[in-house]
């Protein structure tokens, strides 16, 4: 799941900046529609994080599959997060 939720919001930024570079004025839906395909990656990276946790707690399940999960989801929270900041940082700059 953390696999998917990083892959498509590397996919989904890779967009954007195509979208941009492109069309500078872009619509207000199409913003609208990116944000909130934004939100829900984030949110299944979250509940992945989540899955991942709860994992290294059970007994009966092996740790390596919930470690690795728990990993990638962080990568992806503090690499969405990073991203996120430089653009506004940048877009102050303009």
């Amino acid at each position: 799941m953390s696999l998917v939720a990083g892959i498509s919001m590397f996919l989904l930024f890779a967009v954007v900046g195509i979208m941009n570079a492109r069309h500078p004025g872009s619509s207000q839906e199409s913003k609208m529609v990116i944000g909130m395909v934004a939100i829900f990656l984030a949110f299944l990276d979250i509940v992945a994080f989540a899955f991942g946790i709860a994992t290294i707690f059970q007994k009966e399940q092996k740790k390596l599959f919930g470690i690795l999960g728990l990993t990638f989801s962080l990568l992806v929270i503090l690499g969405t997060g990073g991203l996120i900041t430089l653009g506004m940082i940048a877009s102050r700059s303009h």
